[in-house]
């Protein structure tokens, strides 16, 4: 197998699982609510560029596929 593979798809992953932490991280503040309203406020813009970040990730390590 590819070691290039191999290292993209590590980078992928770490990637990813980073971001789901991220969410759940700020689910958890969002729900407990020990923090202002104008934080969750950003904390939700937050979320959502994360999961922008993950399709990114995703869509690149998927174009990239073919060419390994």
């Amino acid at each position: 197998m590819n070691t290039e593979l191999i290292g993209t798809t590590l980078d992928v992953l770490g990637n990813v699982f980073i971001a789901i932490v991220v969410l759940n991280v700020h689910a958890r503040i969002a729900r407990e609510r020990t923090i202002d309203a104008k934080v969750i406020g950003a904390m939700k813009k937050e979320k959502f560029l994360v999961i922008i970040g993950i399709v990114s990730v995703l869509l690149g390590y998927i174009i990239r596929l073919p060419f390994f």
